[in-house]
């Protein structure tokens, strides 16, 4: 579940990634890493082995602490983070830059 002091956050940021104010940068935990200012943002996926789940995790860091939540398949909120992942693994493959007029002759 995505906590409720994060909702908002997390809307902005999608929204950010998708009209490339956030920069997003593949990361050594099979994720993608996003900085700015102070904070420092994780998202990666991966499934469970022993229950085959779908889960999403987010990290935020700044120097004060770091805190991080799981957002597991069969939640509600599994959508929003299932498309916040999408936006920034599509940005830090730079795919809108690169697939721009692709099919336009």
């Amino acid at each position: 579940m995505i906590p409720e002091q994060f909702r908002e956050f997390m809307q902005d940021l999608k929204h950010a990634t998708e009209s490339g104010k956030a920069r997003w940068e593949t990361s050594l935990i099979n994720g993608y890493t996003c900085e700015k200012d102070e904070f420092s943002f994780g998202i990666w996926h991966q499934r469970h082995e022993h229950n085959g789940m779908d889960v999403i995790g987010f990290t935020v860091s700044a120097p004060s602490g770091r805190t991080r939540f799981l957002v597991e398949g069969n939640e509600a909120d599994f959508a929003n983070m299932s498309g916040l992942y999408a936006a920034a693994s599509a940005a830090a493959n730079r795919f809108p830059e690169r697939l721009k007029g692709l099919f336009r002759a």
